[in-house]
């Protein structure tokens, strides 16, 4: 996952000049603080220019009036953050993910990176522990995302410069991605923002079921025998019921789940399904976790070139939704160059 670290000194007439290199603190974010220990220095406006206020050391552990005088400060718009302490502020926004969404002081590329963390975090939870509740922080935390992408397409990009590790959680990001580009692009912002939703997280756990497989199974460096496949052509199904169970209703999630590993010709499992018997979303899910597979680095795989992969399942309309792929390919060629 890329982290970010913006360096350099600043000077006070910074603030006013090139305002990147403060962050206001909001009332928002001031009031997810804990309350008598800063995660991060503060800075105070004063006859325009900023210094640091108290409770800004690690030890320090500010008392109530303390505590009191700062919520007055944010309250009059007072209260900085240097960006030499980015990192802080962007773990404090992983864990409220709704904040980060309505930052202005932040970059696409900040904010793509804290709703990455935040997502997989939560959908990492909710694959160990499927329940209601786990399932909730995955839902908001895609529609923080969704979100984003309903007011802005654009803001899609910045997360194709983010990488991530070989787990069930980034894979199902990195899937959810590429699906949710592939979507804007073919629909244009036709379709309404449930259908978005519904995409997002069904994508986003659409391996699901992959934690009901054997890891040595998932983890094997050589070809699968016959009945280790066997097992692995099961979880698509079995996902299905791990999100049935945790109150997933929508047919559209469901069906980005059942269907990501069926084939246009019949190829693909659990049920064989033919070109007509798979839904759009279905189809979009297919390429979307094909290329997030593709482009990662795999037991039995190096990973290869995010183009390179899409022009291979382009080609291959015998078994891909041509339309899911070729909108991929158009909008990384134009959109990403």
């Amino acid at each position: 996952m890329n982290n970010l670290t913006i360096n350099g000194s600043h000077t006070e007439e910074d603030v006013y000049t090139t305002s990147p290199a403060y962050i206001q603190i909001t009332r928002g974010i001031f009031d997810r603080l804990p309350k008598f220990k800063l995660p991060f220095p503060l800075h105070a406006s004063y006859d325009d220019t900023l210094k640091p206020v108290f409770g800004s050391r690690a030890s320090d552990r500010l008392t109530r009036e303390q505590y009191e005088v700062l919520s007055r400060m944010c309250s009059q718009g007072m209260l900085f953050l240097s960006r030499r302490d980015i990192e802080a502020y962007k773990d404090l926004l992983v864990e409220n993910l709704d904040l980060a969404v309505g930052d202005p002081c932040l970059s696409g590329l900040e904010r793509a990176d804290i709703l990455s963390r935040g997502i997989t975090a939560k959908a990492g939870a909710f694959l160990d522990q499927p329940s209601p509740a786990t399932l909730e922080a995955v839902h908001a935390g895609v529609l923080a995302l969704t979100g984003c992408l309903h007011a802005d397409r654009a803001a899609i990009n910045p997360f194709f410069q983010l990488d991530g590790d070989q787990g069930l959680p980034w894979h199902g990001f990195k899937t959810m991605i590429f699906g949710l580009a592939a979507f804007q692009k073919i629909y244009e912002g036709r379709q309404g923002r449930r259908h978005l939703d519904d995409l997002a997280l069904g994508l986003l756990l659409h391996d699901a079921g992959m934690t009901r497989i054997p890891g040595f199974v998932v983890k094997k460096p050589t070809s699968l025998q016959i009945l280790e496949f066997e097992k692995v052509k099961r979880h698509p199904a079995m996902g299905v019921e791990i999100l049935r169970a945790a109150g997933i209703q929508s047919v559209d999630t469901l069906n980005c789940v059942a269907q990501h590993h069926e084939r246009l010709d019949g190829s693909g499992y659990p049920q064989r399904c033919k070109s007509g018997e798979i839904t759009v979303l279905g189809r979009i899910a297919a390429v979307a976790d094909s290329l997030a597979a593709m482009t990662t680095d795999r037991p039995h795989a190096k990973a290869r070139g995010l183009a390179e992969c899409l022009h291979e399942l382009a080609r291959d309309r015998r078994r891909y939704d041509n339309t899911g792929a070729k909108a991929l390919l158009v909008f990384v060629l134009t959109e990403l160059s």
